[in-house]
């Protein structure tokens, strides 16, 4: 989780100073806005994984015992919002309403 953390934190400088750099071409695009809102979402899913008991009963699991479905359901939306953040990341140029 501390590399985790200290990732997200270099992603948010650097994107500040991208934003800073061009404010009026991110505040318009709609791809930007979507990457914004999937990144707020991933953080809520962040917040669920790390305050609730769903994963802290993964620390009783033994070997080829199956992971409560909650947990299974709060992971793969972690892989899927992280993935869907870097994907817009990557159109945003051809997100610009002209």
């Amino acid at each position: 989780l501390p590399w985790g953390i200290a990732g997200f934190i270099i992603n948010v400088i650097t994107g500040l100073l991208f934003f800073i750099g061009m404010p009026g071409f991110y505040i318009v695009n709609i791809v930007f806005q979507l990457k914004m809102l999937t990144i707020l979402v991933a953080g809520l899913n962040l917040l669920l994984f790390q305050c609730t008991s769903a994963f802290r009963v993964l620390e009783d699991v033994g070997p080829g015992e199956d992971a409560p479905r909650f947990a299974k359901v709060v992971a793969a939306a972690s892989i899927f919002l992280w993935i869907a953040v870097i994907i817009l990341g990557r159109y945003i140029p051809f997100g610009e309403v002209t």
